[in-house]
């Protein structure tokens, strides 16, 4: 892949997984050919602008965003970009459940899970261990790959 796009790849796979989506399937959906998708996704080919134009809208990301990872680090430090995010909660004992995130998070947490809908609808579970404070919120990832070592690919992390 070109300097000018390093983590367009990795992102653009992060997100198609994020939706569940096979390279089919969101070839399909953008008008593109899978080989090509697969070619982009593996960094062996740099898409046009209008498909990279096409994939930010389809994922509701901005271009910066697809082809860099981030929305300015400016805007998170000021605090222009924060959502508040749903907490799922037992409604018999109203006390917080642990969300476990289906996807393997293999480049950290993406940007489907900040929809509170998605959120709410994810397995959950509760830790009655006293050392992980009640009054947090957490998720449990599977790790997938090399991305977390000294953490094997398969483990679980919260």
């Amino acid at each position: 892949m070109p300097e000018s796009l390093p983590h367009f790849a990795q992102h653009l796979k992060a997100l198609r997984k994020a939706r569940g989506l096979t390279q089919q399937e969101l070839a399909d959906r953008i008008g593109l050919k899978r080989a090509a998708l697969g070619a982009y996704e593996e960094g062996r080919a740099e898409p046009r602008l209008v498909n990279v134009v096409a994939f930010a809208e389809f994922f509701g990301v901005s271009v910066d965003a697809l082809l860099k990872g981030d929305e300015s680090g400016e805007r998170r430090a000021r605090g222009t970009s924060l959502r508040v995010l749903s907490v799922p909660v037992d409604a018999a004992s109203d006390e917080e459940r642990v969300a476990v995130v289906p996807v393997k998070a293999a480049a950290g947490y993406l940007d489907g899970y900040g929809d509170p809908d998605y959120v709410q609808g994810l397995p959950t579970f509760g830790l009655p261990l006293p050392e992980v404070t009640p009054n947090l919120t957490h998720r449990l990832f599977q790790i997938e790959g090399e991305s977390m070592l000294p953490i094997p690919s398969g483990s679980y992390i919260l």
